[in-house]
C-alpha cells in the first residue's frame, strides 16, 4: 500500500502510531487511487460511504495524533506539556463533536470524549494525586495559566489563586533569605528597626513567618505577567527556574521511546481477544519494556 499510494514514502517497519493516522490520511487525499487499490488486493471496492467513514474517522483521529507528534518533538519533551496537551484533546474532540463536517460518526466523537475523561479522570478534575502535573505545566513559560480556564467544566473549583498557594507551597524548599545568609557571612549589629519595639502587641518579627510566602509569590507574580514565553526567561525568576527543573525533568530520548511503542504494540497483537484491563495492559508494557532496556 506504501509503495502504491505513497510512493514508498512512508515506512512499514515504522509502528509509531502517528504513522499509521498519517497513512489514513494519506489514502484520504488520494481518493482517486482507492478504486485502483482495491482491484489491485482483489477487495471489494470501497463506496462513497466507506469513503466518508474514513474521512470521518480521521477527522476524530487528529486531534490525538497532533497532541502524540506535539510532545515527541524535542521542545516540548516536558511534563508541563502532557496536562495542556490533555486538555487540548478533550477541547477538540468537543469541536468537533459540535461541528456539523461529521457526518457519521458523532457518536464516536462523544465516546471518545467520555473515555478519555474517564481514564484520566484524576487530571480533568485536578484531584490532589495530580499537583505534580500543575506546578510542572505553570512553570512552562509558554504555558503557565492559560490551561486554567478550559479546566472548569470538569474542575469548577480550580482558581488561578489556588495555583498560587499550590506553587508557593512547593517552592518553599528552594526559598532562600539573602539577608540570612549575609548575616550567617557577616554579624551585623543590631537595626533601629530590628531593636526598638513600643507596643507589646507587636511580633518581634513580624514578617518572619510570612517573608518566604511573599517573597515566592512576588517572584511568581512577575513571572506569570512576563509575556515572554521562552524558557530563557526562567533565569531572571531563580525560584521558579528551580521548580521547573525539579518537576520537568526531560525523559528519556525518541529511540527509547519509539521502542517503547514498538513493545507496546507487539503486547497488544500477541493479547487479542484476552480483554485485558488498562490496568493489566500497562502493567504488562512496562513489564516487557523494563526486561528489553
Amino acid at each position: 500500500m506504501a509503495r502504491f499510494l505513497f510512493e514508498g514514502h512512508l515506512p512499514l517497519s515504522d509502528v509509531r502510531w502517528p504513522i499509521w493516522y498519517t497513512s489514513l490520511t494519506q489514502l484520504i487525499k488520494e481518493k482517486h487511487k482507492i478504486n485502483e487499490l482495491c482491484n489491485f488486493l482483489s477487495q471489494p471496492k470501497l463506496v462513497q460511504i466507506d469513503i466518508e467513514y474514513l474521512e470521518d474517522f480521521c477527522m476524530i483521529l487528529k486531534p490525538i495524533a497532533d497532541a502524540i507528534e506535539f510532545l515527541q518533538q524535542d521542545n516540548y519533551l516536558y511534563f508541563g506539556y502532557f496536562l495542556p496537551s490533555l486538555v487540548t484533546i478533550k477541547v477538540k474532540l468537543k469541536k468537533i463533536h459540535e461541528s456539523r463536517h461529521i457526518k457519521h460518526l458523532h457518536i464516536v466523537a462523544q465516546n471518545m470524549s467520555d473515555a478519555l475523561l474517564c481514564r484520566l479522570r484524576s487530571y480533568f478534575e485536578v484531584s490532589p494525586e495530580c499537583n505534580d502535573a500543575i506546578i510542572a505545566t505553570v512553570v512552562c513559560p509558554a504555558i503557565k495559566m492559560r490551561f486554567v480556564e478550559a479546566l472548569r467544566d470538569t474542575a469548577p473549583n480550580i482558581t488561578t489563586d489556588r495555583i498560587i498557594l499550590l506553587f508557593i507551597d512547593y517552592a518553599q524548599e528552594f526559598y532562600v533569605d539573602n539577608e540570612q545568609a549575609e548575616d550567617l557571612r557577616e554579624e551585623r549589629p543590631p537595626s533601629v528597626d530590628s531593636f526598638l519595639c513600643f507596643n507589646p502587641d507587636d511580633n518581634e518579627d513580624p514578617s518572619l513567618d510570612n517573608k518566604p510566602s511573599v517573597a515566592i509569590r512576588r517572584e511568581f507574580s512577575s513571572y506569570l505577567h512576563d509575556d515572554d514565553k521562552t524558557l530563557s526567561c526562567l533565569n531572571r525568576y531563580p525560584i521558579v527556574k528551580k521548580v521547573f527543573l525539579k518537576y520537568n525533568t526531560l525523559p528519556a530520548t525518541s529511540m527509547l521511546l519509539e521502542n517503547f511503542f514498538r513493545t507496546f504494540l507487539n503486547v497488544i497483537n500477541g493479547q487479542k481477544g484476552q480483554n485485558l484491563t488498562d490496568e493489566h495492559l500497562e502493567r504488562l508494557v512496562l513489564t516487557k519494556v523494563n526486561k528489553i532496556l
